[in-house]
């Protein structure tokens, strides 16, 4: 204990454990550096690109989230417009599903579509999305050498890593500085529920079944959040959300698929499971046994839709 200097914020700071204190210096946060808005408009074979510079000079961490209205037909005709959701997998109430993925190199983000085979959702012909790129000061990647970012005319509260020098210490290399607004949870963060779906699989007389079924997590925050989603997929173990996974039989074909996705809107965090079972000529469509799935959510207090950059 006597090593650690810094702040420390809890309902008992002599007591508090990490996860129990409301800050600590002795830990890094993430401190966002700035959100950029980005959008590109397909061509006539669905192909679009955009690439949104940082000028770090390193690999940042970086968050894309795609701005849409959520929507998936097969459990309702309700939509959800200004709705959020984590571009990287399969995500059935995103208009482009998984057609849609992005990369960072030390200058820029890019964000482009991709091929789709075997599963649908590509992006369309002739259309434009939306994104919200989040980029902040924390590393990706081992760096050492200074950044682009100027060290001058800063004021307010910094705590540096242990053995770096506060007054010059690059920005990466802070574990916080008022500078920048630190990603921090909302009160009463992590929320939990669990899902239920029956058995079901395809056979040559129902050559296709379908089955979803969602658990909303109400925040009623009045803005779409930042946030993450775990589950258990009915084991042990907890995987994060978006999740997907394919049980192909070779080519362009595939026996099922399941997926857990989540998208959140100014009043909730919504998460789905859906799963596919699909025949093939000679064999059963995938089997899925009755399960019990446990969701557990992470709500941030940083909004995505905030129109002031930090």
């Amino acid at each position: 204990m006597a090593e650690n200097y810094g702040i420390k914020a809890g309902s008992n700071v002599t007591t508090n454990t990490v996860l129990q204190a409301k800050l600590t210096t002795q830990h890094s946060s993430l401190k966002l550096y700035k959100w950029i808005d980005a959008e590109f408009t397909t061509n006539g074979s669905s192909e679009g690109s955009v690439e949104v510079p940082h000028d770090l000079g390193y690999v940042p961490v970086v968050q894309v989230w795609g701005k849409h209205t959520a929507s998936f037909s097969f459990l309702s005709a309700t939509t959800y417009p200004d709705s959020f959701s984590l571009l990287g997998s399969l995500n059935s109430y995103r208009p482009y599903n998984n057609g849609i993925i992005y990369h960072a190199d030390n200058e820029k983000i890019t964000i482009k579509t991709v091929a789709v085979g075997g599963v649908g959702g590509g992006a369309s012909n002739n259309t434009t999305y939306q994104f919200r790129v989040l980029i902040w000061v924390d590393l990706s990647e081992d760096f050492n050498d200074p950044s682009n970012i100027a060290l001058t005319g800063d004021f307010g509260f910094k705590a540096s890593n242990v053995g770096e020098n506060v007054l010059t210490a690059q920005e990466y290399k802070m574990t916080y500085s008022s500078k920048y607004k630190a990603l921090q949870y909302f009160d009463n963060h992590i929320e939990s529920s669990s899902l239920t779906l029956p058995a079901m699989w395809a056979s040559e007389y129902d050559t296709y079944e379908q089955e979803a079924v969602y658990v909303d997590f109400n925040h009623n925050l009045g803005y779409a959040p930042i946030f993450l989603v775990y589950s258990d997929l009915g084991g042990s173990s907890l995987y994060e959300v978006p999740y997907n996974e394919i049980d192909p039989t070779g080519g362009d074909t595939y026996e099922g698929l399941v997926e857990v996705s989540a998208w959140c809107d100014s009043s909730r965090v919504r998460v789905l499971f859906h799963r596919e079972s699909i025949y093939q000529s000679g064999s059963t469509g995938t089997i899925y046994p009755a399960s019990t799935f446990s969701i557990h959510v992470v709500i941030f207090a940083e909004s995505l839709t905030s129109e002031e950059n930090p």
